[in-house]
C-alpha cells in the first residue's frame, strides 16, 4: 500500500500530460468497462470528471483547473487576518495551478475472511500500543490530542523524555497496521493514495483554499458520489 513521493509525482505528471492531449474514454479501460459500480461512478461524474486506469491505479481528475493554497489553522484565532488574505486575486497569483485528482490503489476485491483476519491483527496491534503507556510509566498523566498529535499534561522533565520515547515506539508499532478498504466496487477494493486538495494525511489543520469557488464545491459533490457508489458493506 505504501507509495513513494517520487512515484506519486511521476503518476500525477503522466496524468496531467495525458489530459492535455486527448479526452479520456472510460470504456477503453477494461477495469472500468467490466465493473458495474465503476461504470455507475463514471456515469455520475462524467460532466465534471474523468476516470482513467494505469496499472493498479485509478485516477479521478477534474476537467477544469483550480488554483490552490493552504491555510494553517493550527492555533489560529477566529478572526485571523492571515485567513483574510486568501482572496480570489491572491490565489490566482500565488496558488498552485493544478487539476483536482484523487488516486486510488486498486486491489482484487477483499472477501469477508480477509477483512476479518486484518481486523483481528489490527486489534492485537492496538492492544500493544495501549500497553505502552504503562510500560513507560505515564498512565497517571492526563493525555489529550491536538489534531493527530498526542499530548501529555503536568509532566516532569524525565516524564517528557519518556513520553518522546513512548511516541517513537508507538509510531513504529502502528506502521504494522493493515489498511482495510472502505471503498469497494464490483470486482475491486480501492484505497485512497492521495488527493490534491489534501496537504497531507496527518495535517488536518492545513485547510485547502481553492479558486474558483464553483470548482471547490465540486469536491464535496465528488466525495459524496464516491461514498454513495463505492462505500458499501462486503
Amino acid at each position: 500500500m505504501k507509495i513513494t513521493i517520487a512515484i506519486i509525482v511521476s503518476v500525477l505528471s503522466s496524468v496531467c500530460s495525458f489530459g492535455q492531449t486527448t479526452e479520456w474514454h472510460f470504456y477503453e479501460y477494461p477495469v472500468i468497462k467490466n465493473d458495474s459500480l465503476l461504470n455507475k461512478l463514471q456515469s455520475k461524474l462524467i460532466d465534471d470528471w474523468n476516470l482513467k486506469v494505469s496499472n493498479d491505479t485509478l485516477f479521478t481528475e477534474s476537467k477544469n483547473y483550480i488554483w490552490i493554497d493552504f491555510y494553517n489553522s493550527a492555533g489560529a484565532p477566529h478572526d485571523d487576518p492571515e485567513y483574510a488574505k486568501f482572496t480570489d486575486e491572491y490565489l490566482q497569483k500565488n496558488g498552485r495551478k493544478t487539476k483536482m485528482i484523487v488516486l486510488f490503489d486498486i486491489q482484487n476485491k477483499w472477501d469477508a475472511q480477509k477483512i476479518s483476519q486484518a481486523e483481528n491483527e489490527n486489534k492485537k496491534i492496538y492492544a500493544e500500543t495501549d500497553s505502552l503507556i504503562y510500560k513507560y510509566k505515564l498512565d497517571h498523566l492526563k493525555r489529550s490530542y491536538r489534531y493527530s498529535e498526542e499530548l501529555i499534561w503536568g509532566a516532569t522533565e524525565d516524564e517528557e523524555k519518556r513520553f518522546e520515547e513512548y511516541k517513537i515506539e508507538k509510531e513504529k508499532i502502528l506502521q504494522k497496521i493493515t489498511e482495510i478498504p472502505i471503498y469497494n466496487s464490483q470486482n475491486y477494493s480501492l484505497f485512497v493514495i492521495s488527493k490534491t486538495w489534501y496537504f497531507s494525511n496527518k495535517s488536518y489543520y492545513m485547510l485547502p483554499m481553492i479558486y474558483p469557488d464553483v470548482e471547490e464545491k465540486k469536491v464535496f459533490v465528488l466525495e459524496n458520489i464516491i461514498d454513495e457508489v463505492l462505500r458499501n458493506d462486503l
